[in-house]
């Protein structure tokens, strides 16, 4: 179904994504408009966003239609991000960047769930495994390890690994799912300095999103 302009990520504008000061320790946070809290990278705390604004999602009957999943799929999704995460924090005990990297991707694949649909299980893994396996000789099959660890039933491991199989291929993605866990992987890396049409994205809303940071970067 048409995506309605309340949660359609082409409507925004530079205002749906500001920065507030962390109050715990002062640090400049940025946030996006419907997102309800950000760990403070300085002081590792919980901020919650004063300014969130979900739009029509949290009161319309048809919110879960529209975003194309519903708070029961999130959390089927939940206990297998968990036992990935415990994972990557093992993996990644010496650098703290890289968890950070991975998390920051989770983020953006997550906002971008929002605005484009997509499976949130497959989306949220792929997204939290592709951080994981950017230094493995064999990615898929050190994905199949780590996801034969969690819950997740054969089928949506196979899934996932064609999604991650797609992305790290580096060509363009045939499925909604693997765009999206692709655009959110460019815009964690991406310094936003480049023309928005040469980003290489290719969701309506990363590339609003690329957009928008692109303006803000130049002023």
């Amino acid at each position: 179904m048409p995506r309605c302009p309340g949660q359609d990520m082409r409507y925004w504008t530079a205002k749906d994504i500001f920065d507030v000061s962390c109050p715990y320790c002062d640090n400049s946070i940025e946030f996006w408009k419907d997102e309800p809290f950000r760990l403070c990278r300085v002081c590792q705390k919980e901020v919650r966003n004063p300014r969130i604004d979900l739009g029509c999602a949290k009161w319309c009957k048809f919110g879960a239609q529209c975003l194309g999943h519903s708070a029961d799929e999130q959390l089927a999704a939940a206990p297998v991000i968990e036992k990935l995460k415990a994972q990557l924090k093992t993996k990644t005990e010496a650098q703290p960047a890289r968890y950070e990297s991975a998390m920051e991707i989770c983020r953006i694949a997550n906002l971008l769930l929002t605005s484009e649909g997509g499976d949130p299980c497959h989306v949220k893994t792929g997204a939290l495994l592709v951080a994981m396996l950017q230094d493995e000789e064999k990615p898929i099959a050190a994905a199949r390890r780590m996801l034969q660890s969690t819950i997740l039933p054969a089928t949506e491991q196979e899934a996932v690994c064609q999604l991650l199989a797609q992305v790290l291929s580096h060509e363009k993605p045939q499925t909604l799912d693997a765009s999206v866990v692709n655009d959110a992987l460019i815009l964690t890396v991406t310094d936003f300095k480049a023309e928005p049409e040469s980003a290489g994205l290719t969701t309506a809303g990363a590339k609003m999103i690329y957009a928008l940071q692109h303006s803000k970067k130049a002023k």
